[in-house]
């Protein structure tokens, strides 16, 4: 289970390298219950949980399911930020316009 404050973590970090950073992070946590990329995200409030429940309870999903509703979230969100420009969101992601063109396909954001 991934407490919601570790999730807006993960949903407000800069990530600098690609998605395969994101899921060893997820998957560093689930085995180990601790996080690299940040320093002491223990201590962030419990009250910020209800960020990210408007897409449903990651916690309640097998990994690769909570890794893709993650991912769709991140890409939505960076989507928006950029005003839909798949150029300049794909350069944040860190991932090739082509990538997240079948992103955007596989998730339908159209």
């Amino acid at each position: 289970m991934i407490p919601g404050h570790i999730i807006e973590a993960l949903c407000t970090y800069d990530w600098p390298g690609n998605v395969r950073e994101l899921q060893n992070e997820v998957q560093r946590y689930l085995s180990e219950q601790r996080l690299e990329f940040i320093g002491d995200v223990q201590a962030m409030s419990a009250t910020q949980d209800d960020l990210f429940r408007p897409g449903g309870d990651l916690a309640n999903l097998a990994l690769p399911e909570a890794l893709e509703a993650f991912e769709k979230r991140v890409i939505v969100a960076t989507l928006a930020q950029n005003q839909w420009k798949t150029k300049a969101t794909a350069d944040i992601l860190g991932i090739t316009q082509r990538s997240l063109q079948r992103k955007i396909k596989k998730y339908h954001l159209t």
